[in-house]
């Protein structure tokens, strides 16, 4: 009995570990290639050409994927709105510096 037993068991503990290795390495390619995805844009987040990550893998990187892109376009809003208030307050100073300048100068 042992015989015959012994080498079944081993052949079938071998494929259940081949098969358990390759479902582990899948499983562990989809929840880390998101994350990965989410290191490599969150790198390049002060560039405005930085595009919101697609929404993949399990739950819970879903879920950050959605707080990352919320958080990108704060960011660019705001981005937008300095740039903005920049932009008018450098237009609002240039015409009582232009003023000033004529003012000063002998005539």
């Amino acid at each position: 009995m042992r015989d015959e037993l012994l080498p079944i068991l081993v052949q079938g503990g071998g494929i259940a570990l081949l098969l358990s290795l390759v479902l582990a390495f899948g499983v562990a390619r989809w929840v880390a290639d998101p994350l990965q995805q989410l290191v490599a844009a969150s790198q390049h987040v002060p560039v405005a050409e930085t595009e919101p990550v697609s929404e993949r893998g399990p739950r819970e990187v879903r879920e950050l994927t959605r707080a990352f892109n919320a958080m990108l376009d704060r960011v660019r809003s705001s981005q937008t709105s300095q740039r903005n208030f920049v932009a008018n307050v450098s237009h609002e100073l240039k015409t009582p510096l232009t003023s000033v300048r004529a003012l000063r100068r002998p005539f």
